[in-house]
């Protein structure tokens, strides 16, 4: 591939599938998806992809379509799958003058294993959390990603297992079940992120807040011209 920009996103998810495929095309495990976003980072391209994102968000709403603000407060770009597999790709930009509403960084978990590494911009704070009788008690909630909700479950207590700094083209490896928070060390940086997710091995998995607040979860769609904003951002990170 001599330019991704030329081919588009999906051109770069073929290229990375052909260099990196899973093992198990359904059931990739943490290995591969590092292998993933490992080879992502090894090929140049990424500054390229973002181009093409903009690029493709200029002539269509497909994209845009795919673009949605998250609860902790960036914006998640889905590129797609690596063909014939479950990858999937997206790109994660913090950006706190884009137009994000503000995040609310509760511990949680994910009902799928990740892969994951800092493309741009500044390191990333990464906490991880247990249940355990000494820790601060917070709201448990079931957050059920099929139906957009979240159910309470009562409360729990949780203490802090370690605290760590992701910096750049290190990869972090999170299985499904690990309870995080994470957050930009410099929120006025713009950082990003590639993600590498597997496929859901849970219907549900639980978030904790230490507040009140609704228990449905809506997720705002980033306007193009939000878009434009972050991409031109993320590449002055690149």
């Amino acid at each position: 591939m001599t330019s991704t920009e030329r081919f588009g996103v999906r051109g770069f998810l073929e290229h990375i599938g052909s260099i990196a495929p899973p093992r198990d095309s359904s059931a990739p495990d943490l290995d591969d998806l590092v292998a993933v976003v490992s080879a992502s980072v090894a090929s140049g391209h990424l500054p390229d992809v973002l181009r093409a994102v903009r690029t493709e968000a200029a002539r269509s709403t497909a994209v845009t379509e795919e673009c949605t603000w998250h609860p902790l407060g960036f914006a998640k770009l889905v590129l797609g799958h690596l063909p014939g597999t479950s990858v999937r790709l997206r790109l994660h930009i913090w950006d706190d003058r884009a137009g994000a509403d503000e995040p609310q960084n509760d511990p949680h978990s994910h009902c799928w294993r990740f892969a994951s590494v800092v493309v741009g911009g500044g390191p990333l704070e990464v906490v991880h959390f247990e249940e355990r009788a000494d820790g601060t008690e917070f709201r448990r909630l079931e957050y059920r990603p099929a139906r957009g909700e979240m159910v309470p479950s009562g409360t729990r207590r949780l203490g802090v297992v370690e605290t760590m700094r992701r910096g750049r083209d290190t990869p972090y490896r999170c299985d499904h079940g690990t309870v995080h928070t994470i957050a930009p060390v410099d929120p006025s940086i713009v950082t990003t992120t590639l993600i590498a997710q597997g496929p859901e091995v849970a219907s549900s998995t639980p978030v904790y807040r230490d507040r009140d607040g609704s228990e449905i979860t809506g997720r705002q769609r980033v306007t193009p011209e939000q878009l434009r904003r972050l991409v031109t951002g993320a590449l002055a990170q690149a």
